[in-house]
């Protein structure tokens, strides 16, 4: 029988879940500055028990070295890294065009390129565009007739004003985008400083006999999530490395710029990878075939090491997450979320699998499995805080 506390639940949860639905940007931009506080409480923790010191006074000091290591990598790569992103930027404009009229001098590229249109809308544009050079050089052939009145202005209006649109458009995404940058780290600092009162806040809406059970979970969770931000950290910095150094060997243009790129963007598994050697393959297109390829040789070379050295290392205290179910998450994400889902499908795979594994397999199943997270002093009766406990 169905009471009316329970349908004030569901009506409750279903609420609750359009309200995330239409908030997803804020959720996500909070969900990354919760894993960026994960990253800081481990390095914090050990600070915490090799000197005895109070947990925000840790966190106080960790954050204190990774500003003093960020302020020393921009001091020291930040001036070649501006220059060679402005000139990245000014190069690969030229490069595109000479892309492009390689492709359409060949007969599978005009194809290519005719596709590409169709899918994009983007013979539209040109028909309009074609259109409107036809119009105008029909006027200037009858300079002589009179112009209808208003014409003039009626044409700049038509420019002038999707013109103000796109960039009204552009400034609010940039503005917003900032907002929630900074409202992300607004929530890592303060779960990184008093991690503990969220720890018992979700403890408390727990009933008393499965409080043991969800500390350990979240414990298992937090390890995880913590190895897999610091394996993706540890794979972009190695990306980064091999891809500005092989583009420099083989000498594409702007190596640094090219590398940083591959970094950031090999955050996001599978497609940020394939999204970064755009860049360089087209700044090699100038130098030929062999060129191209060398610069493909760089980018699938950095991902194989990459693969074979770091992710291995990582996988030893975390999940590897099946490749096929990986590639689903991205996609529903990016369906639903747009860029943002991209950047929180991965760590919401993970912490679906470690609730998969601990609360059905392991609690419902009883089947004997080595956890996700797990630690050898973790116990089900006495589980140590999924974070560290304020003084």
């Amino acid at each position: 029988m169905i009471t009316g506390a329970r349908i004030a639940a569901i009506g409750l949860l279903v609420i609750g879940l359009l309200i995330v639905c239409l908030t997803y940007d804020v959720w996500a931009a909070a969900f990354l500055g919760l894993l960026f506080a994960l990253c800081l409480n481990g390095p914090a923790g050990w600070i915490r028990s090799k000197w005895n010191i109070p947990a925000w006074a840790a966190t106080s000091l960790t954050i204190l070295m990774v500003l003093t290591v960020l302020t020393g990598l921009g001091f020291a790569i930040g001036p070649p890294l501006v220059g060679q992103a402005d000139e990245m930027g000014r190069s690969l404009p030229k490069a595109m065009e000479k892309s492009v009229k390689w492709l359409e001098e060949q007969p599978w590229g005009r194809s290519a390129l005719r596709q590409v249109e169709a899918m994009t809308g983007l013979n539209g544009e040109r028909d309009l565009e074609d259109g409107q050079e036809s119009l105008s050089q029909k006027g200037a052939s009858n300079s002589g007739e009179e112009q209808p009145q208003g014409g003039n202005a009626d044409h700049a209006k038509a420019i002038i004003l999707p013109a103000l649109h796109t960039l009204g458009t552009m400034a609010s995404v940039t503005v917003w985008t900032i907002m929630l940058v900074l409202f992300s780290l607004v929530v890592t600092l303060y779960v990184a400083l008093d991690p503990d009162v969220y720890r018992r806040g979700v403890v408390w809406m727990i009933p008393v006999e499965h409080e043991a059970v969800a500390t350990l979970t979240m414990t298992r969770m937090c390890v995880a999530l913590r190895w897999w931000m610091l394996g993706r950290l540890a794979s972009m910095v190695v990306i980064g490395l091999l891809t500005s150094l092989g583009m420099w060997l083989i000498g594409i243009p702007s190596p640094l710029a090219l590398g940083a790129l591959a970094g950031l963007l090999s955050f996001v598994p599978n497609i940020g990878p394939i999204v970064s050697a755009a860049p360089g393959i087209v700044l090699a297109v100038p130098g030929g075939p062999w060129m191209v390829l060398s610069a493909l040789g760089v980018y699938v070379a950095a991902q194989v090491v990459e693969s074979n050295l770091v992710s291995p290392l990582v996988d030893q205290y975390t999940v590897a997450t099946p490749p096929a179910v990986l590639v689903v998450a991205q996609v529903i994400m990016g369906v639903l979320a747009g860029a943002w889902g991209l950047l929180i499908a991965t760590p919401l795979l993970v912490v679906v699998l470690v609730l998969t594994q601990q609360l059905y397999v392991l609690e419902y199943l009883k089947k004997p499995i080595k956890a996700i997270g797990s630690t050898e002093d973790e116990t089900p009766d006495h589980s140590p805080s999924p974070l560290p406990a304020t003084s």
